[in-house]
């Protein structure tokens, strides 16, 4: 039986101060919970009638309603070598965090039309996204608090939104149509940081198409321009397992992923060679 999405994917807890007591979340395969809130429900019904609302439960609730926000890719790191930095200004935790320093994201993505090919390519360099100049507008303030959470809860967060976009481009989903250049831009931040550490080279740039899932993926290197082609898929089934590069091959895609082993398709660092690379969890 193929595995699911949150396979190889360790649960992930981290602290919040909440009603002056320490409690903990909780994500484990694709969902957050509050360990230490037995009715949830309840106290959303007390926080309607004038109550406080906990503070782990306003972290549920801002996760409900960006659980499938194409805004947290937006806002989230694109990889080690780019992180994101919180401004907390009340040091209290669970309070306070309300301000974010963006990711370096993508500025332009393009039709591949306008270039004579298929679907859309990514071709920008990384740098501040103009969406996220100056403060952190309302809508994002759920955000906000859900990255600041911490490096690997974030990256669950962000991986379960993926995973959420994945479904719905598999699916041919109608709402994709409308978001394709922001899931382009989503792929070529990632993909970039993934492909300049791979290379050792910062200053590399990358050119992206995104390419459904049918066709084959591949990356070339001509000069200091590398020309990759990837679908979305990607994001979900390398990127969010932190298999972008395996022993210093660059993994294109997963062949197959059943009962605690993964096998990927991958070029060697000199494009020479592309072969089945196997992962097994014993």
């Amino acid at each position: 039986m193929t595995e699911s999405w949150w396979s190889w994917l360790l649960p992930v807890e981290v602290p919040l101060e909440c009603g002056g007591e320490l409690h903990h979340l909780r994500w484990e395969d694709g969902s957050l919970a509050a360990l230490d809130h037995e009715d949830p429900e309840g106290e959303r019904a007390l926080g309607a009638l004038g109550a406080e609302r906990p503070a782990c439960i306003e972290i549920l609730d801002a996760w409900a309603r960006h659980a499938d926000d194409l805004g947290v890719l937006t806002l989230s790191s694109r990889g080690m070598a780019d992180p994101v930095q919180v401004e907390v200004e009340d040091q209290m935790p669970g309070r306070g965090m309300n301000r974010i320093r963006p990711a370096r994201g993508v500025t332009s993505a393009t039709p591949a039309a306008a270039r004579g090919g298929s679907g859309w390519t990514a071709f920008a360099p990384l740098g501040a996204h103009p969406m996220m100049q100056g403060p952190s507008p309302g809508p994002f303030e759920g955000i906000t608090k859900l990255m600041a959470l911490g490096g690997a809860m974030s990256q669950r967060l962000v991986a379960t939104v993926i995973a959420a976009w994945s479904d719905r481009v598999a699916a041919g989903d109608e709402a994709v149509e409308g978001h394709v250049p922001t899931l382009t831009a989503a792929l070529y931040g990632r993909v970039t940081s993934s492909v300049r550490s791979w290379l050792s080279d910062a200053a590399l740039e990358v050119e992206l198409e995104m390419i459904p899932a049918s066709e084959s993926p591949s990356i070339n290197l001509e000069g200091q321009l590398a020309t990759v082609r990837l679908p979305f898929l990607w994001l979900s089934e390398i990127w969010v397992r932190d298999l972008s590069v395996v022993l210093n091959w660059f993994v294109l895609r997963t062949i197959s992923s059943d009962q605690g082993e993964l096998q990927l398709l991958a070029i060697s660092p000199n494009f020479s060679e592309v072969r089945p690379i196997t992962i097994r969890l014993d």
